[in-house]
């Protein structure tokens, strides 16, 4: 009887132990997260988004936080990022993913992940931001 009472009091120090840790590494991350996004907050920036060409990653109608302080040379294959290209004349802001880059050229492709075509050619300077993460 002893040894099933050390064996469970075990048990529970163990599960507070692990608790413990989980709860100070969230505490860190929440910190740190906080931090960074208030040592950023003129380049962080809130968009909405609608449509399915980023699906399942993005949402077809969802906000999204981007950081519109990039760089080109900052930019890289794999990275989601709005730029804003032309439809019928009308401007219009798009959320793909990187899928080439020439740094000499400042030339990207780009491909919603639910699209089956590239998206044409455009220039850095169409950049407007990349993609942080959705709220």
């Amino acid at each position: 009887m002893i040894k099933k009472d050390i064996e469970k009091i075990t048990i529970l120090f163990a599960l507070i132990i692990v608790l413990t840790f989980l709860v100070f590494i969230s505490l860190l991350s929440f910190i740190y997260n906080k931090y960074e996004i208030e040592t950023t907050k003129d380049c962080i920036k809130q968009t909405h988004s609608t449509g399915n060409s980023m699906l399942p990653t993005i949402e077809n109608i969802s906000n999204q936080l981007v950081n519109i302080c990039i760089q080109g040379d900052e930019l890289r294959v794999g990275d989601i990022i709005i730029y804003f290209s032309y439809q019928n004349g009308e401007k219009i802001y798009l959320l793909h993913r990187i899928t080439y880059i020439d740094y000499e050229e400042e030339i990207i492709i780009t491909r919603g992940d639910n699209n089956k075509y590239y998206d044409n050619e455009f220039g850095f300077n169409r950049v407007y931001g990349r993609y942080v993460g959705n709220l």
